[in-house]
């Protein structure tokens, strides 16, 4: 899992932001996950895509 790269990072610019979810594109993981109260999705690529 990628979670201690980047959730470091981007809950940091969340709370800098005021952002209270944010979304994480990859190849091959799908996940929800909080952390600080804070939503973070972690979404495939192909299905944001077509959204």
């Amino acid at each position: 899992m990628i979670r201690e790269a980047r959730d470091s990072g981007l809950v940091e610019a969340m709370n800098s932001l005021y952002i209270e979810s944010g979304v994480i594109v990859t190849l091959d993981q799908e996940d929800l996950m909080y952390d600080g109260g804070k939503e973070i999705r972690v979404v495939l690529i192909w299905i944001w895509l077509t959204i």
